[in-house]
């Protein structure tokens, strides 16, 4: 009998993913049971394995984001450790098609800049506020699904 297990709970199938907390916080105690319920291959990950991973991705990540704001005119001049403690600070975000990025009449709070994909710029007379630009008028792809850090 299956008791002796503990209370069902859900069930799992191919693809998804259990044990989450032991690369957020290693050596926190489990919270529940994870018993097969038919012969199981899993692939297993190590804290230690994934944290080295992680910092790879990391430093790839961030010399992307570096380079990419080198490019930028706004940003002419900054010496290469400035534009990469920016970049730690830099989120990455995707809009799908036909959502809003930034809206009229709204406060400015970010730059953005497009690094992949097309955006429109908008307004409505409704929102005149003096400037009918949803951006500032950099070159089309200076915009971007990088946001800075709020």
């Amino acid at each position: 009998s299956r008791e002796v297990f503990g209370d069902f709970v859900g069930r799992l199938f191919e693809g998804q993913l259990f044990g989450e907390m032991a690369l957020l916080k290693p050596g926190t105690q489990r919270d529940m049971s994870v018993v097969a319920d038919e012969h199981a291959s899993l692939m297993v990950i190590s804290f230690a394995h994934f944290q080295s991973s992680a910092a790879n991705f990391h430093k790839e990540d961030l010399h992307e984001k570096t380079t990419m704001l080198e490019k930028l005119d706004i940003f002419k001049g900054w010496n290469w450790s400035l534009l990469f403690h920016l970049a730690h600070k830099v989120v990455k975000e995707s809009y799908p098609f036909d959502s809003f990025i930034i809206r009229q009449g709204k406060p400015a709070q970010h730059i953005l800049v497009i690094v992949s994909g097309q955006v429109l710029q908008l307004t409505h007379p409704i929102y005149d506020c003096g400037d009918k630009l949803l951006a500032s008028p950099f070159s089309k792809n200076q915009f971007s699904d990088f946001l800075f850090s709020k």
